[in-house]
C-alpha cells in the first residue's frame, strides 16, 4: 500500500497512493498533526450544500496486487470529530471481476441499513475488515477504501492490508495440525 500513513509530501490537490472525490461539499487532506503514532492524517468532511444534501465522499487507494490466498484484511485507525454525531462510514474492498464492479463493505459509526455497528470515538480505534471469498481469477483494479455516506467527520490513518490473517480459531486448527 502507498503512503499507508499519508506521510509522503502531499502536491496541492493530490495525496500520493490515493485518489478521492470532490466537489461540493467535499474536503479531503492531510494534516500534519493529527495522526494517530504519524505526524499526519487523513481528514474526510462530508457537509450540506446550497444545492442539497451532504455528498457522498469517496477515497480510494493506488490499485493493489491481488492475494494469491483469497483473502485480504484491511487494518486502520479511525476517530470521529464528535462521537455523538455518528458518520456512516464504509471500509471498502473494491475491484473489477470480469469488468464489472465487484465492492465488500464493512459499516463503522452510524447504521446504514439498522444492523448493529461499531461506533466511532473521538479517540483512535483500530478496526478490522476482514474478506475470506476473493476470486482467485478475473479479479482485477483491487483498490482499498473508505466511503462517507452523507454528512460526516472522520479521521484515518495507519491503514495496513495484509493477505493472509488468520482468525483465533483457525490459528488453533494450524497450530493442531502441526
Amino acid at each position: 500500500l502507498q503512503n499507508p500513513s499519508f506521510e509522503s509530501p502531499a502536491k496541492p490537490d493530490a495525496i500520493p497512493g490515493w485518489v478521492h472525490a470532490r466537489g461540493p461539499g467535499v474536503e479531503v487532506g492531510v494534516m500534519r498533526g493529527a495522526g494517530f503514532r504519524s505526524p499526519s492524517g487523513l481528514h474526510v468532511v462530508s457537509r450540506p450544500t446550497a444545492e442539497g444534501p451532504a455528498p457522498i465522499v469517496w477515497v480510494r487507494s493506488a490499485p493493489l496486487p491481488v492475494p494469491s490466498t483469497g483473502r485480504l484484511s484491511l487494518l486502520v485507525h479511525l476517530r470521529a470529530a464528535n462521537a455523538a454525531k455518528q458518520p456512516t462510514l464504509r471500509l471498502a474492498i473494491e475491484g473489477k471481476l470480469d469488468g464489472r464492479v465487484k465492492y465488500w463493505k464493512a459499516n463503522i459509526g452510524a447504521s446504514e441499513d439498522g444492523q448493529p455497528v461499531k461506533p466511532l470515538s473521538v479517540e483512535w480505534s483500530q478496526f478490522r475488515f476482514p474478506v475470506v471469498d476473493l476470486p482467485q481469477s478475473g479479479l482485477t483494479d483491487l483498490r482499498i477504501g473508505f466511503d462517507l455516506m452523507g454528512e460526516g467527520d472522520v479521521w484515518i490513518d495507519e491503514v495496513q492490508v495484509f493477505d493472509l490473517w488468520f482468525e483465533e480459531n483457525e490459528r488453533n486448527e494450524l497450530l493442531k495440525s502441526i
